[in-house]
């Protein structure tokens, strides 16, 4: 058993890390915001909750005493924003939690990541390690990438996680969000739907993240983990309107119409970064090109096996949702 602090616990996919490090049995401390609420964890049993926020150095001073693993899926998440936010979050907030961690001489550090930090240029099945590394195509981005060296930069042995592209499932606002639009009619196809992606259900990434935290040959190494399969966004969101009973989407808009109306949006949003536009040329990249990822690497160093499918988790998903 080992004793574990997961940061951004209250979040979704935190509450998620917290239910599969403790039904694996181990420890767990609950590192949440100053101001976040705790209503995806109030039913998690076992589970002990500080507060401090990352972004303060003096806070996190001894947030990693008696912890041998830490991780960190905390970020500001988003594809619009100001850079000083996303620097002080994503970038200060890692560097301060691996000293602290660094201090307290923990047997693991583990970084939620993302993939927006390969240029996302159309691909299948892509390999993580084999591609570069320097998408500038937002400050998330950027920001997920500053991290990355942080932790390959540091002493402690450490693994990075990218989930798949789509990660959902309960608790999650974004495919809340998703349902209510197919549910009226109101989501659009971008093209024919047809670019794949991968998906990450929460619970299999959820309990690959903690099976690879406690894997030796994962040590300085970084994974990809995704559900299994390749699925369009057409074939997603007409899992999604199947199991509604409602209609799939059926409208449809040039992609190339897309892809100019994002960079008009975000050149007219540029004097505003704190309101974020409706459309930017990150979402549509993720709607008119395919962002596919290879899960071998950790099928093969690690024996990962999604449990569900992409289509089970839609169900459970929308189980939790509807009641």
């Amino acid at each position: 058993m080992a004793r574990v602090l997961i940061t951004g616990a209250h979040g979704f996919l935190g509450s998620h890390l917290c239910e599969a490090y403790l039904a694996a049995g181990h420890q767990v401390t609950a590192l949440v915001s100053p101001w976040g609420k705790l209503d995806n964890i109030t039913q998690v049993p076992s589970l002990q909750v500080v507060r401090a926020d990352i972004r303060d150095a003096q806070g996190l001073t001894n947030i990693c005493e008696d912890i041998d693993i830490v991780v960190h899926a905390a970020a500001k998440v988003a594809d619009w924003g100001r850079w000083q936010d996303f620097y002080s979050a994503n970038v200060k907030g890692t560097i301060y939690l691996l000293r602290a961690a660094q201090r307290a001489e923990v047997t693991r550090f583990v970084l939620v990541s993302s993939i927006a930090v390969h240029p996302y240029s159309g691909f299948v099945n892509a390999n993580t390690r084999s591609l570069s590394r320097d998408s500038t195509i937002n400050a998330y981005a950027r920001s997920k990438r500053m991290a990355e060296d942080a932790v390959m930069a540091s002493t402690l042995p450490w693994t990075i996680i990218r989930p798949g592209l789509w990660v959902f499932g309960e608790r999650d606002p974004q495919f809340a969000r998703v349902v209510k639009a197919i549910s009226r009619g109101q989501l659009p196809l971008v093209g024919d739907g047809q670019t794949r992606i991968n998906t990450a259900y929460a619970v299999n990434l959820a309990e690959g993240i903690c099976c690879t935290s406690c894997h030796d040959v994962a040590i300085n190494q970084s994974y990809v983990l995704a559900d299994d399969g390749a699925p369009t966004w057409l074939e997603v969101f007409t899992q999604i309107a199947h199991t509604l009973n409602v209609p799939a989407p059926k409208y449809h808009l040039p992609a190339p119409l897309v892809r100019s109306a994002a960079e008009l949006c975000e050149g007219l949003w540029a004097v505003m970064p704190t309101k974020e536009p409706p459309l930017t040329r990150y979402r549509a990249q993720l709607m008119t090109q395919d962002v596919h990822f290879s899960i071998q690497a950790a099928r093969d160093e690690l024996g990962y096996t999604p449990k569900l499918s992409w289509q089970e988790g839609i169900t459970r998903s929308l189980l939790e949702l509807l009641g």
